[in-house]
């Protein structure tokens, strides 16, 4: 399949293959090199590209990488795009942004968070008002981060979670694990202290392209949740503005925020979100945000896979046969390795690059 050649199974060939496509589609690529290095101490960057007039007043961003290894599958929809020529023609006063990997340190090192243990999609949060303590984390986060792998002490900490989920339900387990903590620096789903290197950056760079426009829309590509293959659209939104959702990519959004019979329980609101992010940073713009999630193994299967590597990234290590297992385990939880899946990803995303640029010039400015 031509899709294949889109995709790489790690940062470097990601990052190779899309400035290839970048140079062949003759578009210029800036480079924001990371403080930090790869594995094998090579650099790291987020690298961005223009399609448009810099005056544009309508603006489509489309960014990967969020969460570490998941840069694999949003890597492939750019490369498509720029390969495809997907915005070859833009209509007058449009222009399209690409952000290609916002958090690199994770996808080099394979690693869902960031170089401090933060989940990017719970640090865009006002730090100055910081959310109230997440009382259901503190139940569990002993057992999330018990430092045994094996013992009385590991088969303790899992009983304490098979318990919590019986009790709470999968929809309040994955609640405990997924919404976002602020209190423990070490534990699951940790939002961070502060804006961190690739909130400020991400900010930068829409605050940069997005500041002369009057309608901005954000796609940002994920895996990991829903069906096998299935390229979910996910709207941390209500009210008009999801209504707006519907027009622009159909009935089928899942809708955290509101009581929606299509979303799974595997789908929670979450503090800090990047949607929620970007109105901040246009302000006086008005914004249409979307994750575009896709499918992948059982969330219990990604659940559990994400424990295993947040135990091996503070107590073990990934030098070992051990280590190494855990970190193939974690990156087929977010790119399996299989060329129909590869396919439906980019015939997914070509769907919503068209409804996201037919929404930008049909709906009026709320």
């Amino acid at each position: 399949m031509i899709e294949d050649s889109y995709f790489a199974p790690d940062y470097d060939g990601a990052r190779e293959t899309f400035l290839q496509a970048a140079e062949l589609a003759r578009l210029d690529v800036a480079t924001s090199v990371h403080p930090l290095q790869g594995p094998a101490g090579q650099a790291l960057a987020t690298d961005t590209l223009r399609i448009g007039p810099a005056d544009a007043e309508t603006l489509l961003v489309l960014t990967s990488g969020m969460h570490g290894p998941e840069l694999m599958c949003g890597s492939g929809c750019q490369v498509a795009a720029l390969t495809e020529g997907w915005f070859e023609r833009l209509p007058e006063g449009v222009a399209v942004l690409m952000v290609h990997a916002i958090n690199p340190w994770g996808a080099a090192h394979v690693r869902r968070n960031n170089e401090d243990n933060v989940d990017l999609c719970r640090n865009f949060i006002d730090f100055s008002d910081p959310p109230a303590v997440n009382s259901r984390y503190e139940e569990v986060h002993a057992a999330f981060t018990c430092p045994e792998r094996r013992g009385p002490a590991r088969d303790a900490a899992l009983a304490a979670l098979r318990d919590y989920r019986r009790v709470h339900g999968p929809g309040g387990y994955g609640t405990a694990l997924m919404t976002g903590q602020y209190a423990h620096p070490d534990g699951i789903s940790f939002g961070g202290r502060g804006p961190t290197w690739s909130n400020r950056l991400m900010t930068g760079l829409v605050q940069e392209h997005g500041r002369g426009a009057k309608r901005v829309a954000l796609v940002d590509y994920h895996s990991g949740l829903g069906p096998w293959s299935h390229g979910s659209a996910v709207c941390m939104y209500e009210g008009e503005r999801l209504e707006r959702a519907h027009r622009w990519y159909g009935p089928w959004i899942w809708a955290p925020r509101v009581d929606v019979r299509n979303a799974p329980e595997e789908c929670y609101d979450v503090t800090g979100h990047s949607s929620d992010g970007y109105d901040r940073m246009l302000p006086g713009v008005d914004v249409t945000a979307m994750v575009l999630e896709y499918g992948t193994r059982p969330s219990t299967t990604v659940f559990d896979i994400m424990l295993d590597d947040h135990w091996l990234t503070f107590f073990g290590d990934r030098e070992t046969d051990e280590g190494r297992a855990i970190k193939a385990q974690l990156l087929d939880a977010f790119y399996p390795d299989d060329a129909e899946w590869r396919w439906s990803i980019v015939s997914r995303a070509r769907q919503v690059a068209r409804q996201a640029m037919a929404g930008l010039r049909a709906v009026p400015a709320l």
